[in-house]
């Protein structure tokens, strides 16, 4: 768009001072509220798009909805306006709040982040994401390119802008190919549950250093090593096919903000400084359609991740329950714990890789089932953490069925009946995990016409159960 050029004023108010980027729809520059007297970032939509009466009408309504949304993790709306642009043209445009920093994109082209980084950044995003679901407003386009790193946090861009990409006629609306979910590439309606498959690509592209591999349209999550097994439940989960079986954003935030609360400390190196371009200059690297950023600044945070400490033995008792597979850190140190790590991540440094992950503190192998069909003489002890609890039950139970000693049809349901108990360790909280242990309890308990479970089998079951709080006698 040759028609805009610093100097130019919108409205008599906004003055632009600089391009920030370019993108396919629109442009988008650094410029001053002289009303106000504050900085701002205007995006502009090309003319060609900006004339078709249905798409502008679009805007103006994405962006009214997009203005109601006030989160620390979601880039401010503020204002939007129809300017007559040099030769008559008109030209919708947005005023966003101006947000400095660098996007995830560009940082995941140094490689992978540890794992306590990607939750902590994931967290947030989803924590932005579950504002903006509350109010009814989708994003449609959650990608790393839209996710800035700042100073103060991780800030989500271009809330409803994604929608006017779609076809004016149909109102269909597409995001970023690679982070769409299957039911939207099917030509479903952009939903919440979207939203959150997409985050899920973003979280495994964080820890792999590009995005999963997928298979039948549906993208995998990665099972790396030292990657807490909750974090990888809770992506594979955001990647269900089933729009139905993902959880809300509000979960995986609550999730993966604990999961980076109870990562440990981050030791913080001596800053630096770096060249930071000018407002003016346009950024050498093809801008993602109207991003709102600007050149991060000249002082920087940098450092890595430090080793966890050992966590302590972990003992049943009823001083503390052992049914949370998740270290409560609670979201308040997350957010503490993200605000350092996002400046960390704004200029890695030389201090380490950039990728790689941390191994767990305290991470036992999970115990596999024992012999199924002789019962020995002295038992060893049943597992005492959830995580470990339940793996041992369906591995027993797989085994189990492969030694004949439980139906086809019965290992089907009760394995059933054990991915909703995994489903509310991730998810739920105490109460919700002791009713789904409680209903997996019965179901290895009940007897069904034409279905056989050996006796001793079942017996071995329940007490990988123990952990959970049923009782092994019954």
């Amino acid at each position: 768009m040759s028609t805009l050029a610093p100097g130019l004023r919108l409205h008599d108010r906004f003055l632009l001072v600089g391009r920030i980027g370019v993108g396919g729809m629109a442009e988008v520059w650094r410029a001053d509220d002289t009303v106000l007297g504050r900085p701002v970032a205007v995006k502009v939509l090309d003319p060609s798009v900006g004339s078709d009466t249905t798409i502008r009408l679009a805007t103006h309504r994405e962006a009214r909805a997009a203005a109601g949304l006030t989160h620390p993790n979601i880039t401010r709306v503020y204002d939007y306006g129809e300017a007559a642009l040099p030769g008559g043209v008109l030209a919708p445009y947005l005023v966003m709040e101006l947000v400095e920093g660098d996007d995830l994109a560009e940082r995941l082209e140094a490689g992978p982040l540890p794992w306590p980084a990607a939750a902590a950044i994931a967290a947030q995003v989803a924590a932005g994401l579950a504002a903006a679901h509350a109010a009814n407003v989708v994003h449609c386009d959650v990608k790393p390119g839209n996710v800035m790193l700042t100073h103060s946090g991780v800030k989500i861009l271009d809330f409803g802008i994604a929608d006017l990409a779609g076809s004016a006629d149909s109102g269909e609306r597409y995001g970023t190919v690679g982070y769409c979910s299957p039911e939207r590439l099917a030509g479903a309606n952009p939903t919440s549950a979207s939203d959150v498959y997409s985050l899920g690509v973003l979280l495994a592209e964080a820890l792999v250093g590009h995005r999963p591999e997928s298979s039948g349209g549906v993208a995998r999550f990665p099972v790396l090593p030292g990657v807490p097994a909750a974090l990888t439940r809770a992506g594979a989960a955001s990647l269900a096919a089933d729009p139905a079986q993902r959880p809300s954003a509000a979960e995986l935030s609550r999730v993966l903000g604990e999961l980076a609360a109870s990562a440990g400390a981050y030791a913080v190196a001596p800053t630096r400084s770096h060249a930071v371009e000018t407002p003016a200059a346009t950024s050498g690297r093809p801008a993602t359609p109207g991003r709102a950023v600007v050149p991060a600044p000249t002082s920087l945070l940098r450092g890595r991740v430090a080793e966890p400490e050992p966590e302590p033995a972990r003992h049943p008792g009823p001083a503390r329950s052992p049914m949370r597979a998740v270290a409560v850190g609670g979201v308040a140190a997350a957010l503490v714990v993200v605000a350092i790590v996002v400046a960390i991540l704004l200029n890695p440094g030389n201090d380490g890789p950039p990728g790689g992950s941390v191994a767990q503190a305290g991470a036992s192998p999970q115990q596999q089932a024992g012999d199924v069909v002789v019962e020995p003489t002295t038992e060893p002890p049943a597992p005492t953490d959830p995580d470990d609890a339940l793996a041992a039950f369906k591995s027993a139970v797989k085994d189990a069925g492969d030694a004949g000693k439980i139906d086809e049809k019965a290992v089907e349901r009760i394995l059933k009946r054990a991915d909703d108990l995994e489903r509310a360790i991730t998810f739920g909280d105490e109460d919700d995990i002791a009713d789904e242990a409680r209903d997996l309890r019965s179901e290895v308990l009940r007897d069904r016409n034409k279905e056989h479970v050996d006796e001793l089998t079942r017996r071995q079951l329940v007490r990988l159960l123990i952990p959970f709080g049923s009782d092994a006698d019954r």
